[in-house]
């Protein structure tokens, strides 16, 4: 990897990172339009919904991609050996 890719990959990360996501604006527009108390049960669901996905990335990481190498399918094999 060059210096300027290195450098725009940083960027790109940088601006994705501080970025909002929906489920910001979901939250500050549930708290606009019926006030704080209520954003809070949005903001819970949200965070439940979050740590889901995260166990399913981390059970994805842990299982699927090794099983994936050990199998030796082509997609992984072009996708992951340059």
């Amino acid at each position: 990897m060059s210096l300027e890719s290195g450098l725009a990959f940083f960027a790109a990360i940088l601006i994705f990172s501080v970025t909002p996501g929906p489920g910001v604006f979901a939250v500050l527009a549930r708290a606009l339009i019926s006030g704080a108390r209520s954003c809070f049960y949005t903001n819970f669901i949200f965070k439940i919904c979050h740590e889901f996905c995260d166990c399913l990335y981390t059970l994805n990481s842990l299982l699927f991609i090794p099983l994936m190498s050990c199998l030796k399918l082509p997609i992984f094999l072009k996708t992951f050996t340059m």
